[in-house]
């Protein structure tokens, strides 16, 4: 039998040199192949210290990378990503430490921020990854993921059997340097509730109080009305993402939902120096805010209930009384703010007993203040609109209109909350605590 010797002298040189094991890459492109702008805000220049993984190299935030097993200790990758309209080219190189472990590596990304808020629409794009093992030759990867719209806020990812929480990106929407928010207390000041907005300089309670019902009765007589906008034209099934206007859309188009209200909201207060934030309960979000130190001092507000045209309860917050002189407390805005802080109060507290009691808390709190020091951004403006100011030029027939539909006797505002039947520190009598529930189920 002949002998094919060149055929045997391979074989045995591929026994005394096997052949190289390609390393097999995995690509990683968001969550689910999808990437959502204010995620990218919001994260931007948070510390990345409490983050870190022993076997994830690179950004251990970042959304776009390979995961690859090492082949041998110490073995070089190098990892290129491109993506022209959304980030520029981005290089990483690090060494697998240890073979066979497995290492995700994620590149600290130069995305193109102004894109990125420029992108007000769900939109396409492929992502080339390039990884070059050592001497191997290099392998490119091309992904096509989703940028989803600046006004989509996740809130949730599934990550595997675990739901990882990213609530925080609701406070990259709170804008408080946004050039709108100025000119809308500028406005605050002219109709006059108050003359200047000094934060906690006031040392009062209801010198805080009464701020806040100067800008709510500002975005009444704006005629910023509820509107449920929340539907997008695109889905993800292992993220859960909320619609929010941006500041200048909701100030300028006089529509919001409950989040697009309580985002402009906190803004303002923010800008004044008012401690305030988000509370998100399943499928709603308030806002609360501060006015003093103690947990007594906390307040909600439903900022649904702009324009809302209710009665004026029987019983009061006392500093909601003590704050707001009478000739102050417009029909148009009076009686809705004072529903807005009780129902939203209300919400705060029976959580909180709740949650002494462990019960559970259905409330998620988004302190804004502690994630700016963490260093979590805000979504900048980038708007070409004009803003357009309000006009205090009222049309008596429009104002005969507005008025509200009910009878004089049912205006029961101060006269039924009798300071001398209570002690000092209650806020309420607890014997109308029934009814009061009544007159504010709306």
């Amino acid at each position: 039998m002949r002998t094919n010797k060149f055929a045997l002298g391979l074989l045995l040189a591929g026994l005394m040199f096997p052949a190289t094991v390609r390393s097999e890459t995995s690509v990683i492109a968001g969550w689910g192949n999808q990437l959502y702008p204010s995620y990218l805000f919001a994260t931007a220049t948070i510390s990345r210290d409490d983050f870190e993984e022993e076997n994830v190299l690179g950004d251990p935030l970042g959304l776009i990378g390979v995961e690859i097993e090492a082949q041998e200790d110490e073995q070089s990758v190098t990892v290129k990503v491109e993506c022209d309209e959304f980030l520029e080219p981005t290089e990483f190189t690090c060494e697998l430490a240890e073979e066979g472990e497995v290492y995700e590596i994620r590149p600290t990304i130069r995305y193109r921020y102004a894109r990125l808020s420029d992108c007000h629409q769900a939109t396409p794009a492929t992502l080339s990854i390039r990884v070059q093992v050592g001497d191997e030759a290099p392998e490119v990867h091309q992904r096509v993921v989703l940028f989803r719209s600046i006004n989509d806020c996740p809130f949730v990812y599934v990550d595997g059997e675990d739901e990882i929480d990213t609530s925080y990106t609701y406070a990259a929407y709170v804008n408080e340097d946004h050039p709108f928010v100025d000119k809308l207390l500028r406005e605050a000041l002219d109709i006059g509730i108050v003359n200047e907005f000094m934060g906690y300089q006031g040392e009062s309670p209801e010198s805080v109080m009464r701020q806040v019902y100067a800008l709510w009765d500002l975005m009444v007589s704006r005629g910023v009305k509820y509107s449920d906008i929340t539907t997008t034209s695109t889905r993800s099934g292992i993220v859960g993402s909320q619609h929010i206007r941006l500041i200048e859309d909701t100030v300028n188009n006089s529509q919001a939902n409950c989040v697009d209200g309580s985002v402009l909201f906190v803004s303002m207060l923010r800008k004044i120096g008012i401690n305030a934030g988000l509370v998100l309960e399943p499928e709603h979000c308030f806002v609360y805010f501060t006015t003093g130190d103690g947990a007594e001092n906390i307040y909600g507000l439903e900022t649904t209930a702009m324009g809302y045209q209710v009665k004026t309860p029987k019983r009061v917050f006392k500093v909601l009384k003590n704050a707001i002189d009478e000739e102050d407390r417009y029909d148009e805005s009076w009686p809705n703010f004072v529903y807005a802080v009780t129902v939203a109060t209300k919400k705060l507290r029976e959580a909180d007993e709740r949650e002494e009691n462990d019960e559970g808390m259905e409330l998620t709190i988004i302190n804004v203040g502690a994630h700016r020091e963490n260093g979590f951004l805000a979504i900048p403006c980038r708007t070409h609109e004009e803003f357009v100011g309000f006009n205090f030029v009222v049309n008596e027939d429009d104002e005969e209109d507005g008025e509200e539909d009910w009878d004089e006797d049912d205006e029961q505002e101060e006269d039924e909350w009798d300071d001398e039947d209570e002690e000092e520190d209650e806020e309420w009598s607890d014997d109308d605590e029934e009814d009061e529930e009544e007159d504010w189920d709306a």
